[in-house]
This record gives C-alpha cells, structure tokens and sequence, in this order.
C-alpha cells in the first residue's frame, strides 16, 4: 500500500501507520498496536483519539479493555471533503482580508512587486494568473497578439473567462479582421472601444486586473512583466479612461 498517498491527504505518519496496521490486521488493543507500529502507548492512544474523531477508526468497550478497528475505506473519502471544505473556507477568509493586507505591506514597504516571464510558456503562466486572480479586468490589445499566442490558445483562454463569469473592458485595433458584432462580443462578456492602429503598433499587450499590470511583449523580446502595485494598477485603469474617452470623441 502506498502510504505516501494517505500521509499526501492529511494524515501524519503516525496515524498512517495505525489505520493500514488496523486494516492489515483487524482490530486491535492499544497496546498491541502500539507495538504493531513502533510507537508508545501515550502516542497510541493519541493517534487513535483523533483517528476515531474523524472516522477512520471505532472503538469497541464489549470488553474490559478497549479495543480499535479501523473504519471502512470510503470514510478516506468523506475526511478528503472535509479537508477540501475547510481549505476553501480558509480560502474564501483569507481573500476578504487580502486587500487589506496588500495594503499594509505596500505601506510598509513601499515597494511594488515585480516580476519577469521569458517565453511563450512563460507567457501563458501571465494568462492564468489573470485567471486566477479573478477580477474583471481591462485590457489593451496589440494586432500582433494573434501571431505569437496562436488562436487555439486564445480561444480556450476566452472560454475559460467567460466560464469564471470574467468581464473584460478593451481597447481594440479598428482591424479588417477586428470582430464589430456586438452580440458576439456579448456572449464572451467583451466590451470594446476602437482606437486607430496607427496610434499604437506596437507588439505590446497590457492587462490591469485586481491590483496587478502585465505587460505582454510579443517582438523579438518575448516577455512578461507582472507589475504588483495597487497605486500603478489605478494609474494605468484611469489612462485606460483617457484612452478610451479620446478614442470615443474622434
């Protein structure tokens, strides 16, 4: 048995070993156990106290010493559910206090995060970072995005956005092969401004979500740029604003 996959589940070593000696060898005293595994009696008794809080082990007192059995294997399963349910709560906590939290650090430190990607995988661990982050996000696309990251790998991006209910506010190039269908764009949560290509040409891409920037360099220098900085990502949506307006009243 593969007891690296239980210890990779939650259980130390320790309550491991006591749960496959139990399933090995039926059920058992914890004395005999604790020789069984090589531990002592006071760790025993501990072991098998939190096992039997979780349901992997149940307690027999028909006799005047107590003895243990472990519990049927599916009941791994509902203590795997358990673990997930409370990671995701922890998860969800620690996100309404991670505003907060960037917060302090940065008044603290004054010092934005920075961090550089070199190469197209490289680039596409920027694209699952906007993902992840989960924010809606606003975006300035470059005509050169399509050569470098390829359709496939922007449509599946796009899928994967619209599927995390991700809105995303852009300044397109007025291309021949620049999508104008409203509904469309409606269906992947897509709002967009045109702005003339020959204004911006360049095989840069730009991001702002949550309290990050990305800078996506698609020319000969093939790199990302993940600027963490709430103060920068506000400097930049607030251009976005000026962009966009100048764009609308030309």
């Amino acid at each position: 048995m593969d007891t690296e996959i239980l210890n990779g589940i939650g259980l130390n070593e320790g309550q491991t070993k006591a749960y496959t000696k139990l399933l090995q060898l039926g059920m058992l005293s914890p004395s005999k156990l604790a020789e069984a595994i090589g531990e002592t009696r006071t760790n025993t008794y501990s072991i098998l106290q939190k096992l039997e809080a979780v349901g992997l082990v149940k307690k027999d007192t028909r006799l005047k010493t107590a003895r243990y059995e472990a519990t049927h294997p599916v009941n791994l399963e509902a203590f795997v559910e358990r673990r997930r349910n409370i990671i995701l709560n922890n998860e969800y906590k620690l996100n309404s206090i991670m505003p907060a939290l960037v917060k302090q650090y940065y008044q603290t430190t004054e010092q934005p995060e920075i961090l550089y990607f070199h190469g197209r995988e490289a680039l596409e661990r920027v694209y699952q970072d906007i993902l992840d982050t989960k924010k809606d996000f606003h975006l300035i696309m470059t005509p050169n995005q399509h050569d470098y990251m390829g359709e496939k790998f922007l449509d599946n991006f796009v899928k994967t956005r619209v599927k995390r209910k991700l809105k995303v506010e852009a300044l397109t190039p007025d291309t021949p092969e620049a999508n104008h269908r409203k509904d469309v764009d409606k269906k992947m949560l897509l709002t967009r401004t045109f702005y003339d290509p020959k204004l911006f040409n360049m095989p840069v891409e730009i991001n702002i979500y949550g309290d990050k920037v990305a800078y996506l360099s698609f020319g000969e220098e093939v790199i990302g740029t993940i600027i963490h900085s709430p103060q920068i990502a506000q400097a930049q949506r607030e251009l976005f604003n000026m962009i966009k307006l100048a764009s609308l009243t030309t």
